[in-house]
């Protein structure tokens, strides 16, 4: 979150980004799978993959609007699906978070605002 908000920050400051679509700075495209890898690596707990045929998806889409949802991007998961922010990089310089920093942050808010809820 922090990479795509300093991004927009960026985009807003600048007279040159108007009028263009941008990719702002990302981490290396990773396959869900590693994705997935890397936050039960980071949380200690064992990775759970499972998947729904398409077929199954669409049938129960008819009557749950996340599905629905789901259902509209499937595309990105049939297919190498890259977000490249190379523009933007060339444009405004870039520095990504690397995935394993993003998780290990994340995970720690979500684990103070745990706490925090808790306590209360």
């Amino acid at each position: 979150m922090e990479d795509f908000a300093r991004g927009l920050v960026t985009l807003a400051e600048r007279d040159e980004a108007l009028g263009r679509a941008w990719h702002v700075p990302s981490a290396s495209t990773i396959s869900t799978r590693e994705f997935v890898r890397l936050v039960s690596e980071a949380a200690s707990v064992p990775p759970r993959l499972a998947a729904a045929p398409k077929v199954l998806i669409s049938l129960m889409a008819l009557y749950n609007p996340t599905l629905r949802a789901v259902k509209e991007v499937l595309y990105q998961s049939e297919r190498a699906y890259v977000v490249d922010h190379g523009t933007f990089e060339r444009a405004f310089g870039a520095d990504a978070t690397p995935h394993a920093d993003a998780i290990a942050r994340t995970l720690a808010w979500f684990r103070r605002a745990d706490q925090r809820a808790n306590s209360g």
